[in-house]
């Protein structure tokens, strides 16, 4: 009898250690749901979700991105986000030699919650810099991006918190009555930013820019409540140092973005050889 106590009150230890890990998992998730979008920590790798003004903004004649974000992979693929972007320049022969106009693509998968939540997303940027001295050291630019989303909700992967009960974990017996397994949830998106760029010596470059994404606040629902993204600004500055002689940079830069009543501070450094 005292080992059959002991092993079913082990049991009972294991089965709310995994509930309490769910409810904590699916807390971070209904935060996710809130409008918080995926965010780098290299930034700098992925220019088409950080502004749309640098849409063609690069010495070449197309650039490809591409980035991979696992974090905390222990929490059984908590987030796992895949990004693809390529950008090039257009009308160069009908435009002067200090303007520039660039087109890009951008492609976005996010799954949350070990594919609880799946977002897929497809967006066409534009944008135009207009050079302001006849070197064309200094430019300043602005663009659009529309994009498409479509948000993808299992409700059988979902754990609701009416389904905790003083017995323990019973699944299956939410309130919540959803009328299909998966529910979807499609919205356009309008995004636009603005850059400025400028050289003293056409070696060295100095960026600042600002983007806002969500301008149309789409409304984003499950079960047709007033759900609406709250618009996100940007503010990046670039400062780049190249030698001479010797082929080098160095790039110090740093972005601000604001959300409400959230605001959030991102530094970076990179150096090329």
């Amino acid at each position: 009898m005292k080992l059959t106590g002991l092993m079913r009150r082990h049991n009972n230890e294991t089965r709310m250690k995994k509930i309490i890990s769910t409810l904590l998992l699916c807390t971070v998730f209904v935060s996710m749901v809130k409008g918080q979008d995926p965010n780098f920590s290299q930034f700098f790798a992925s220019p088409l979700t950080l502004n749309p003004a640098l849409t063609g903004k690069f010495d070449g004649v197309m650039r490809v991105a591409g980035n991979y974000r696992d974090q905390w992979p222990t929490i059984n693929n908590a987030y796992v986000t895949k990004t693809i972007s390529v950008d090039f320049g257009i009308l160069k022969n009908r435009l002067s030699d200090i303007d520039h106009m660039g087109m890009g693509i951008i492609a976005m998968t996010d799954r949350a919650g070990d594919g609880v939540l799946v977002s897929n997303s497809a967006g066409l940027s534009l944008a135009f810099h207009k050079g302001l001295d006849e070197n064309g050291y200094h430019q300043i630019g602005a663009a659009f991006q529309g994009a498409y989303t479509n948000k993808r909700l299992d409700v059988t992967k979902v754990v609701f918190e009416d389904e905790l009960t003083p017995f323990g974990f019973v699944p299956g017996t939410t309130g919540e009555i959803f009328t299909n397994k998966q529910i979807n949830v499609s919205y356009m998106d309008i995004n636009a930013g603005v850059l400025y760029n400028g050289s003293t010596n056409g070696y060295n470059n100095f960026y600042f820019g600002a983007s806002m994404y969500h301008i149309n606040r789409p409304k984003e629902s499950f079960q047709g409540g007033q759900f609406i993204l709250m618009r996100e600004l940007l503010c990046k500055r670039v400062v780049k140092f190249q030698s001479v002689r010797i082929i080098t940079c160095i790039f110090p830069q740093s972005i601000v973005c604001k959300r409400k009543h959230i605001t959030r501070l991102l530094v970076a450094h990179l150096h090329t050889m």
